[in-house]
């Protein structure tokens, strides 16, 4: 479906999003593949097309960065998507009433004064929309982003050393490869584990990911398919002070870590997880279950 309505959506993006009503893509990922013809991740080609892509892991999160979708599309002006893989679309779960009822945030504290305006693609000043998508649009989405908290930190601890960096049904993953060494909240944060949850993987809101590296040794990316948020931590932290190591789909010595291929199970990802926290943490505490 994406590939063959790729055209439509450039398009649209260049007509824009009404700031009384919005444009949210739904758009379906199979990373397996289970029920489609070949393996899919559709971040990168919704990246091109400068479309924002929110990534839900569970159908509470589906509603609620929903709504964000819907409120960070009139902000911005562009259209934006929700990224949904198989195994949340055909799972189940309970959603809290906040969630059904969510409505993003509202005006942006601090943002520029922008306004959004719909208009034909097909017009002499297209570069001019063009230039307006890549700074104006991009920087709104990118700030309600951060205002909104869509790129969060779900353990910290002011000693952290280890950073972890997952998003949408990977984290849910994550949680499942540290759960199963034993280790809940109160030990990442004994061992200096630090965990980021991101919901938002397009544009680079690059404020989150410095506060998150600060203090780091290392951050490890667990991401599927070809590697997005790792690029993105690299050039949000270039050039600062003392900046960590970053692992995702190779590791310091350039070797295969996180497959790029298939999907991310947590029986595979505790061991990659592991082999990261043996450096500092006690194998006896590190306990498969």
């Amino acid at each position: 479906g994406l590939g063959r309505a790729l055209d439509a959506m450039w398009h649209g993006q260049f007509t824009g999003a009404s700031p009384n009503g919005g444009v949210l893509l739904f758009v379906g990922d199979d990373p397996a593949p289970k029920s489609s013809m070949v393996p899919s991740a559709s971040e990168h080609v919704l990246a091109s097309l400068d479309v924002p892509v929110l990534y839900p892991g569970t159908v509470d999160e589906v509603l609620s960065m929903g709504a964000h979708g819907v409120a960070l599309s009139r902000a911005s002006g562009l259209w934006t998507a929700l990224k949904i893989v198989a195994s949340v679309a055909d799972g189940f779960g309970t959603a809290s009433a906040a969630a059904l009822h969510g409505e993003g945030i509202g005006p942006l504290p601090g943002a520029r004064s922008y306004v959004p305006t719909v208009r034909p693609p097909c017009v002499p000043d297209s570069v001019q929309t063009e230039q307006e998508i890549a700074t104006v649009r991009s920087d709104v989405a990118a700030e309600y982003g951060r205002v909104a908290g869509l790129n969060r930190v779900a353990v910290d601890t002011d000693d952290a050393w280890l950073g972890i960096v997952a998003a949408g049904s990977v984290y849910r993953e994550v949680l499942g490869a540290l759960e199963r060494l034993a280790l809940d909240e109160a030990a990442l944060r004994r061992y200096g584990v630090r965990l980021m949850q991101v919901g938002m993987l397009h544009p680079l809101e690059p404020s989150s990911f410095r506060a998150f590296g600060r203090g780091l040794s290392e951050i490890l990316v667990v991401e599927e398919k070809q590697p997005l948020l790792e690029p993105y931590l690299r050039q949000a932290l270039y050039g600062t002070a003392d900046p960590p190591r970053i692992v995702g789909r190779c590791d310091e010595l350039d070797a295969p870590l996180v497959p790029g291929f298939g999907v991310l199970r947590s029986s595979d990802l505790a061991e990659i997880v592991a082999a990261r926290l043996r450096r500092r943490v006690p194998e006896s505490a590190l306990r498969p279950q």
